[in-house]
């Protein structure tokens, strides 16, 4: 059953992915085929889930004739459809069809679409299309953290980046906001489009007398409150089922304690989609169909909300604000705001007894200076300022450009962050280097951060991020060349042009028109990322940290065609080891290109690292047979082993417990470590040590961030692998002074021979031997002159970007 269990999942994966090609296939006859059609607007708001806001504005201002007859195409889901035509109507706003969000005719649409208008962003799948002009009008002025100001978000900000990256004109109520969101998501001296300074088209109705919709709706005698909570979904304590039976419960307080001449209208963010668990209230009901919300809001007395920016649209009637910050410690934690909500000038509360005080008390407050900081663009014809500065080619509005340095821009990929020593190399590359030389962005998959998002966190905060929102989006021809090229290793020129033109479409997607100078693929594994980068029209580096050969042979992580292509059209291929030659070499059958450059390393950071107390994350598993746990085996009398690697294959566990096993025969007390992140030979691992004589002496700990506390306290350090690149372990056993060895192994044979270490023979017997020689103190600490070290990384790596003004030298092989 479990067998065919697997094959369903994988069959079920191919069908999903085939589904994804066809359609990709019809949307590309349309976007390489398709002319742009002059008078035709895409508009979607909200990710299809409403039609409101700025969005809404700008398609009726743009229905006026002056504008020539534009026609609409209004990307909306299924059951918002009515509603939306509902609202058209009501405003008179003609030439839309109406389709279903995200469909495939709603892309096909898109790629005829001359202009695109989108309040937020666009599903991952879309890559915009050469000739368009894309308007981002985003929806609110952000109170709440953002992007690269929320570390729960930094993994997932990958599509809003790219999508404004993509944008030609973003529009900015203010410069505040401008300023939070160039920095919220790595638009600083990446982006080349243009900033509208200019009030938001949606508050237009802000500004108008409400008399005549207050007396539609039988308000004229009433005070009307408008209550606009925010969206709280990344607040994982709170299921939205608990957040609404909250807010019901605070609603059914309120509706016994507001007056007959009151009405609290209520409007949800619409990600809750809450409208109908909120009726039946004398004094509450939901904000009334058939109407854009911000005219509602346009008739209230007073607006409630907590962090929603609402409050800075608002503002402009001169109305009163109360803030019900009900969970405002909490929201805090888990989110954060650029400012503190004290600083704002309007009343706070946390309970139903104060937001009735407040309801029933006049304004009393002074706003001036707030409306001169958020509100300073805001204006009743904002929507026709934008349309004919955007459209009409009339320099009405304020622009401003996003800030260029004029240095290059270098992109890095390291992986997914895991912790292994790839991600270790990799963030020792960071810390070196010259931010002050060079704009660097970091870029990750999504996909790999998911069930980890805050590995996202682990990055420097003066590297920009760009995170890859998502995989593969290919058509079938384009699949069917990846399967050729990268599977069968067939070599041919219509497979690598369809190759190219996938590639070249997919960097577009990620990153927009931004230019790089230079592309690093650190990590040196996953298929997708090493395709892609090596269709980047710049300096193309692919780093290898282990023998490639041997991977593809015990692990069979990697293809030989992906490989082979890979090395032999990168412009440098970056080898961390001299010994790592031969298979490089092998798999790309060119030299020219293949440099020796030593992974950077932070002696500082590793030391400072091991003076921390042990720490253990959420998923950190420490099985030992101490009741006190790692400090009673670290506590304890005998020599203590210490291995760090990834529990699979290559890594020689199995072997490593046998000849500890021999070795704890003739010492009792000895103890045996072994630190290792996710690999999947952790529960064969589990049981060998459940099953070995000297269990009671053997700790296994799987997935600990900063394993340095529990290194500096062993004794030795034992490299037990089959095949390796580089360890970093073996350079920060040296750093703490801890005495290492190894087997006589490819890859750390010129490193430890270099600085004095010992190597053994690659086997069990080779294996005890060290540790018997250890015993008997044959083995002393490796002496490394770290600074002389990295230096010489830091040389070549210059020397390989397209910058660099010296000639190439190519270390001796």
């Amino acid at each position: 059953m479990k067998k065919l269990s697997l094959l369903q999942k994988k069959l079920i994966k191919i069908l999903k992915i085939l589904r994804l090609s066809i359609i990709s296939s019809v949307y590309c006859l349309f976007y390489y085929k398709g002319s742009l059609n002059d008078k035709l607007v895409a508009v979607e708001s909200r990710n299809g889930a409403e039609l409101a806001g700025n969005v809404l504005r700008i398609m009726q201002e743009l229905s006026k004739p002056e504008y020539g007859g534009f026609r609409f195409i209004l990307s909306i889901k299924k059951d918002k459809k009515q509603y939306a035509r509902s609202l058209i109507k009501h405003l008179k706003i003609k030439n839309v069809l109406i389709v279903k969000a995200n469909s495939l005719l709603s892309l096909c649409f898109m790629s005829k679409a001359k202009y695109l208008i989108n309040d937020s962003t666009y599903k991952r799948s879309y890559v915009k299309k050469k000739g368009q002009i894309y308007i981002n009008t985003w929806h609110g002025t952000p109170l709440k953290h953002m992007g690269r100001d929320n570390d729960k978000e930094i993994y997932s900000m990958g599509n809003v980046a790219r999508n404004l990256l993509q944008s030609d004109y973003i529009l900015f109520p203010n410069k505040y906001m401008m300023n939070i969101m160039i920095k919220a998501y790595s638009l600083e001296n990446l982006y080349k489009g243009t900033f509208l300074l200019e009030g938001y088209p949606r508050n237009s109705i802000l500004f108008e007398s409400n008399d005549a919709l207050r007396e539609t709706l039988g308000l004229k005698e009433k005070q009307v409150i408008a209550y606009m909570p925010t969206w709280r979904g990344t607040l994982r304590k709170i299921s939205l089922d608990k957040q609404k039976e909250k807010l019901g419960e605070y609603f059914n307080e309120l509706d016994n304690m507001l007056s007959d001449n009151q009405i609290m209208y209520i409007k949800t963010h619409p990600l809750m989609n809450a409208k109908d668990c909120f009726s039946g209230y004398k004094h509450i009901a939901n904000f009334p169909d058939g109407f854009e919300p911000y005219e509602i809001l346009s008739a209230a007395d007073i607006l409630i909300t907590d962090y929603s920016s609402v409050l800075y649209d608002f503002a402009v009637t001169g109305r009163k604000i109360i803030l019900f910050a009900y969970d405002l410690e909490e929201y805090m934690e888990s989110r954060g705001t650029y400012v503190p909500l004290s600083s704002l000038p309007f009343p706070i509360t946390k309970t139903v007894d104060g937001l009735i005080d407040e309801i029933n008390s006049p304004k009393n407050y002074n706003d001036s200076e707030f409306l001169r900081t958020y509100c300073p663009y805001e204006k009743k014809d904002a929507a026709r300022r934008i349309c004919r500065h955007v459209f009409l080619g009339e320099k009405v509005c304020e622009e401003e450009k996003s800030p260029l340095n004029g240095k290059n821009c270098i992109l890095l990929y390291g992986g997914g962050l895991t912790k292994n020593g790839l991600t270790s190399a990799f963030l020792n590359m960071l810390c070196h280097l010259d931010k002050e030389e060079y704009n660097y962005v970091v870029s990750f998959r999504e996909s790999a951060l998911k069930k980890k998002p805050d590995r996202a966190t682990i990055i420097p905060k003066e590297f920009s991020i760009i995170p890859i929102s998502s995989d593969i989006n290919c058509t079938v021809s384009e699949l069917l060349a990846e399967f050729g090229l990268g599977s069968l290793g067939k070599q041919s020129k219509k497979l690598f042009n369809l190759q190219k033109r996938l590639y070249e479409r997919e960097i577009s997607r990620h990153f927009g028109d931004t230019q790089f100078s230079d592309v690093i693929q650190f990590c040196g594994y996953e298929q997708y990322v090493i395709e892609m980068f090596r269709y980047f029209k710049c300096n193309r580096i692919i780093y290898v940290h282990s023998d490639m050969i041997s991977e593809i042979k015990e692990r069979k992580n990697q293809k030989l065609p992906v490989l082979h292509n890979a090395y032999k059209n990168y412009d440098t291929v970056a080898i961390v080891s001299k010994e790592l030659f031969e298979p490089t070499f092998k798999i790309s059958q060119r030299q020219d290109n293949i440099v020796v450059a030593p992974n950077f390393q932070d002696p500082d950071g590793i030391a400072n690292k091991s003076k921390l107390n042990i720490s253990f994350e959420s998923d950190t598993n420490c099985i030992t047979s101490s009741p006190s746990g790692i400090e009673g085996i670290l506590n304890s009398s005998g020599i203590k082993f210490i291995s760090i690697g990834r529990f699979s294959r290559e890594k020689g566990h199995e072997r490593l417990i046998a000849a500890f096993e021999r070795f704890h025969d003739s010492n009792k007390d000895a103890k045996l470590i072994i630190i290792g992140g996710h690999g999947n030979l952790f529960v064969k691992t589990l049981r060998l040590v459940k099953a070995s004589p000297a269990f009671k002496d053997i700790t296994i700990i799987r997935s600990i961030m900063n394993p340095m506390p529990i290194l500096k306290r062993c004794d030795a350090f034992v490299l037990s692998s089959y095949y390796e690149g580089f360890p970093v372990v073996l350079f920060e056993a040296a750093v703490l002074g801890l005495p290492a060895f190894g087997t006589d192994v490819r890859g750390i044979r010129g490193f430890v021979n270099e600085f004095g270490g010992c190597l053994y023979e690659n086997s069990v017997e080779g294996i005890l031997r060290g540790m018997n020689d250890f015993a008997q103190g044959r083995i002393k600490p490796m002496k490394i002159d770290f600074a002389k070290y990295n230096n010489e990384a830091m040389r070549v790596y210059k020397s390989l970007l397209s910058t660099s003004k010296q000639k190439l030298e190519k270390q001796k092989i």
